[in-house]
């Protein structure tokens, strides 16, 4: 299982990624993701499909890099 500390920055994440985002995009691609915790300061990120780890990856990895900055 992940620490609380872990969980604390899935949320702040979250928030910042829901505030650059557009909603449809956010529901779909973000809120869906099955956050893991993090292994070597990466993130462990289950999605539900091929399709939404490929979509995530173009419409999201961009915003995703400028938040964990």
């Amino acid at each position: 299982g992940w620490t609380s500390m872990e969980s604390n920055l899935w949320d702040k994440i979250l928030v910042e990624m829901k505030r650059r985002l557009p909603p449809p995009i956010f529901h779909s691609y973000v809120e869906t993701i099955d956050f893991k915790g993090t292994k070597n300061s990466a993130l462990n990120l289950n999605f539900l499909n091929q399709f939404t780890k490929d979509s995530f990856e173009e419409k999201c990895m961009t915003t995703l890099k400028t938040v964990i900055q």
